[in-house]
């Protein structure tokens, strides 16, 4: 009888602690899992971002560069705009 008992005592146990134990252990090891995988993802969109910033930046540098060239431009015609403004004025 005995033996009895303590295999009763035993199976208790196992379904009391040792099976939700298990389950939980199982549970964790897969939202570990689904969160490593989250996280290659984010390192991955992380590495395009970073890519992308980098050129944006060379597009800004791009158009800055672009803008000055303008500008010289634009004061080297106010000067002729000027000149020619003086000249019609000297034919009057």
């Amino acid at each position: 009888m005995s033996g009895n008992i303590t295999w009763a005592k035993i199976k208790d146990f196992i379904t009391i602690a040792v099976i939700p134990g298990f389950i939980w252990i199982m549970s964790q090891v897969i939202e570990l899992e689904s969160d490593r995988v989250k996280n290659a993802q984010l390192r991955t969109q992380v590495t395009e971002l970073k890519s992308n910033i980098e050129t944006l930046k060379n597009t800004d540098l791009d158009v800055a560069v672009r803008m000055a060239r303008l500008e010289t431009r634009l004061d080297g015609i106010s000067s002729d705009l000027a000149e020619i403004k003086s000249l019609i004025r000297n034919l009057k």
